[in-house]
């Protein structure tokens, strides 16, 4: 199970730097999310799975 996606905090509607961390939150989640992604991909691989391609590991 991943992560929730971050909520947006009030502050973010008046203080940049609240909004720049939550900006880097989401970002920061999301790419936790391609990464278990790319993972499934290259274990799909492993066991057989054809025509696929999967992004490098550590990329």
């Amino acid at each position: 199970m991943s992560a929730p996606e971050p909520l947006v905090p009030d502050e973010a509607l008046t203080s940049e730097k609240a909004a720049n961390d939550y900006s880097a939150a989401v970002l920061t989640w999301g790419r936790g999310l391609e990464a278990q992604v790319d993972r499934i991909c290259r274990w799909a691989v492993s066991v057989g799975m054809r025509d696929i391609t999967c992004p490098a590991p550590n990329r």
